[in-house]
Order: C-alpha cells, then sequence, then structure tokens
C-alpha cells in the first residue's frame, strides 16, 4: 500500500505545480507561529522604572544632573542600584529607588547626598518607566516589576506550555478528522487569538489567551509538516519538509523588523497578527492530502485529489519544456556567440590561444557537469540553480567588456589594449590608429610589388 502510494508521484510528479501552491500557502502560515513564539520578547520588555511620588514635580536631580523632569534624566540612568532625588511644588523632597521611595524629613536644600533621617514609603502611586525605546509593554502596562516580576518571568514559560499540549492535542485530532481542517482551524485560531492578545484588559487575561494562541501555532506548526511532508513526492521530501522551519525562522526576523519601528505592544501584536491574514483568507481552499483519504477508505475524495494534481502538474510540465527548449535555445546562440566574441576580443597575436583557452574551459564544464546532478539529493533545484546563478554573474561581468560589433580585428596586444580603454566610444566604429597604420603599410608593399612587376 503505502509502495503503490508513493508511485503516484512518479506519474504525478514529486514537486509540481500543484504541490508547489500547496507547498508555499501552506508554509507561509508558519512564519506565523514564528512570530507568536517570540513576540513576548519585545511585548515583555522591562525598561528602567523608578517608584512613582505623590505630586507635581519641580526639579529633578541625579548625581550632579539636574534637570525639570524625569524624560530628561534617563539619558544618564546605568545601574539599577541608582536612586533619582526628585523636589515637589509643595517643597518635599524624595529619592526614588526602583521598589521603594523615601521621604526626607529635612527639605532646605536639594542635593543629591543625604545623611539625614528619612522615611520610607511602598510604591503605593505606580511607577515610573522610561519611554524613550518602548512608549508602552505589558510591563509597563500591569507594573510587572518588583514584588509582581515574577508575573512578567511566566509569560513566555506558559506560552510554551501550550505550545507543548497544543502539539499533542492537534496532532491527535488532525489523525482523527483530517489535516485540512485542522490547519484551517488553526490558522484561523492563530489570527483571532492574536488579535485578541491586543485587546485583553490585565495580565491573566493576557496569559490566558496567549495559552489559546500558543496551542494553535503549537497545532499549526506541526499538522502543517505532516501535510507537505504528504504531498511532496520522495525526491522533493527532505528539503520541503526541512524548508518549513526556514519560514518558521523568517516569522522570527519579522519580530525584529516589526519590533524596531512599532514601539506600542498591542499595536505591535496587531501589526504581527494581520501580516497573515491572506492565508486565513484562502487556506479553506486547500484539499484534503491523498494519504489521508486513503487511509480513511475515501477512494473517490482522494481519486478527485490525484486528478487535480494531475491537471496542474501537466500544464506545469509543459510551461518546463517550454522553459527548457528557451533555455537550451539561449544555450546554443550563447556559446556561439562566445567564439565569435573572443575571437574578435583578442589580437591576432594571441587570438588562437585565446578562443583554444576558452574552448578548453567549456570542457571543463563538461567534465563537471555531471558530478552537479548529485545536488538533487541536497535540493532537487540546486543543479538549475547552480549552473543560472554561473551564466548570470557571466554575463553580469560581460557588461564590463567592450563592444567589437562593427570594430576591425586587432592584430597587436597595443590595440586591443587601446579598444578596452576606449569602450566608452565603441559605437563611434573608428578603427585603431595601429590598425590605420598597419592597412598603409599593406598598400604601400602592394604598390611597390605592382612597380616591381612592371
Amino acid at each position: 500500500m503505502a509502495l503503490s502510494s508513493e508511485r503516484l508521484f512518479d506519474s504525478l510528479g514529486h514537486f509540481g505545480r500543484f504541490q508547489a501552491c500547496v507547498y508555499f500557502a501552506s508554509v507561509f502560515q508558519a512564519m506565523s507561529c514564528g512570530i507568536h513564539y517570540l513576540a513576548s520578547v519585545f511585548m515583555a520588555v522591562t525598561p528602567n522604572f523608578v517608584c512613582g511620588f505623590p505630586g507635581n514635580v519641580s526639579s529633578v536631580l541625579f548625581h550632579n544632573s539636574s534637570a525639570s523632569s524625569m524624560e530628561d534624566i534617563w539619558t544618564l540612568w546605568t545601574s539599577t542600584e541608582n536612586y533619582i532625588v526628585v523636589q515637589l511644588e509643595n517643597g518635599e523632597i524624595w529619592e526614588l529607588d526602583q521598589c521603594s521611595r523615601s521621604k526626607r524629613e529635612v527639605s532646605l536644600d536639594l542635593a543629591y547626598e543625604y545623611e539625614g533621617n528619612k522615611s520610607v514609603f511602598p510604591c503605593s502611586d505606580g511607577f515610573l518607566y522610561d519611554d524613550t525605546k518602548w512608549k508602552s509593554t505589558v510591563v509597563m502596562q500591569w507594573d510587572l516589576v518588583c514584588n509582581r516580576e515574577w508575573l512578567a518571568k511566566l509569560i513566555q514559560p506558559t506560552f510554551m506550555l501550550g505550545v507543548l499540549i497544543g502539539a499533542v492535542i492537534f496532532g491527535d485530532i488532525a489523525d482523527r478528522l483530517g489535516r485540512q481542517r485542522v490547519i484551517w482551524f488553526t490558522s484561523a485560531g492563530q489570527f483571532v487569538f492574536g488579535i485578541a492578545v491586543a485587546f485583553t484588559f490585565d495580565y491573566y487575561s493576557f496569559v490566558i489567551v496567549r495559552f489559546l494562541l500558543a496551542m494553535v501555532s503549537s497545532g499549526y506548526l506541526v499538522v502543517a509538516f505532516v501535510y507537505v511532508t504528504e504531498f511532496v513526492g520522495i525526491k522533493a521530501r527532505t528539503w520541503a519538509s526541512m524548508h518549513v522551519h526556514a519560514f518558521f525562522a523568517m516569522g522570527i526576523m519579522i519580530v525584529a523588523l516589526v519590533g524596531f519601528f512599532v514601539r506600542t505592544w498591542w499595536v505591535y501584536q496587531i501589526f504581527l497578527t494581520i501580516a497573515t491574514l491572506p492565508f486565513v483568507l484562502c487556506c479553506w481552499m486547500l484539499p484534503e492530502t491523498p494519504f489521508w483519504l486513503l487511509s480513511e477508505e475515501r477512494y473517490e475524495d482522494a481519486q478527485k485529489v490525484i486528478d487535480t494534481m494531475a491537471r496542474w502538474n501537466k500544464d506545469f510540465n509543459i510551461l518546463i519544456i517550454l522553459a527548457n527548449m528557451a533555455g537550451k535555445f539561449s544555450i546554443g546562440v550563447a556559446f556561439g556567440l562566445i567564439y565569435l566574441y573572443t575571437a574578435e576580443l583578442y589580437p591576432t597575436v594571441v587570438r588562437s590561444l585565446a578562443v583554444g583557452s576558452g574552448s578548453m574551459m567549456c570542457r571543463v564544464g563538461s567534465v563537471v557537469a555531471p558530478f552537479c546532478v548529485y545536488l538533487r539529493s541536497v535540493w532537487i533545484f540546486m543543479p538549475l540553480l547552480l549552473v543560472g546563478i554561473m551564466a548570470l554573474l557571466s554575463g553580469i561581468l560581460t557588461i564590463m567588456l567592450p563592444e567589437t560589433l562593427g570594430k576591425p580585428l586587432t592584430n597587436t596586444l597595443e590595440e586591443a589594449t587601446e579598444m578596452g580603454r576606449n569602450k566608452k566610444s565603441c559605437s563611434e566604429k573608428t578603427p585603431p590608429a595601429h590598425s590605420g597604420a598597419a592597412l598603409e603599410k599593406i598598400e604601400m608593399f602592394g604598390q611597390e610589388r605592382v612597380g616591381t612587376d612592371k
């Protein structure tokens, strides 16, 4: 049964147009998994902070620097062991630490150092945060610092717990109900819960919604991996399955990019979630895998999917044939032009050597070419990609060479060098001076010979 199922790809194609569309549509959503897995790196940032103060500030002092507002002090903050001295409009002087604040009993002079009596108070007026880099994070919004710092540290572990549970639950559901249904549900779930995270009203609702988001994200990544594995033939299955996680890594890069531009955590979360909306709108069109349909004895449905694959891949094969024919034609033309261009580019004294050397390099390619076929084991398109890149680089480097169209053949190395220097004026089609002198000598020699014959 397994062998006969795998033989379908020998006739349908191991990675035809149908598989390519299904594959890239599926792995595109894998980026959202990478996005949600690492989103807390920026959402849960803890900036510099100190205790709040009861009143309006008139002046701020940090070591030997004074300012009229807290915003001017944050650039000088270097250690969590530092404290800030503020004087309120009512004359009170407070020392602000990160998790406590002290009121000076004697408030005559505003100085950073103070050895008098102090009254210590908790941070009952909240905290002041450095918003020069981040306008808002979940830590800032719900004061997850000091005695609530452990709540901030639980954000990522609870998310990964959801990943753990979701992988098992949705993996089992996919085996029972099918891959396509789970992919649709988890994709929609990622979008819904991703948006819902941005509108949570407290820490606990935030953690709960992100836990659900983790479950559907993990479920999608697991089931999508199985989904593309069952749609891709054995010749392309290794690299196709491995590159699912490459798109996951792209999601991580998107997190860094969006985090650089968006500095408010809930806006940041919405932007990250909306990035995957296109797939949510079209994922319901993805077909079920023939392997699962055959395992459920739904032979008619499996045949419909196979027929669809055959129709799509047949058109794709025709396009590949046409592209190959165009490539062969271009190679043939380029091969002839290289011989002609080499002969026109080099002078008479080394022309045969230059053409022979070029022909020799062609044979080097012929010797190496059979070994390139083995690169298919790395990636099915690796040989074609390698040859295409080399051809592209050769074409780009050729632009640096002079034009020889309509130019007379050069005889000496000096003439060839001069033609290279005058590359910009090649279109004038004026023969080199040395060539003209050589022609004059030939003509004079011919005239002398005619005179001698007479």
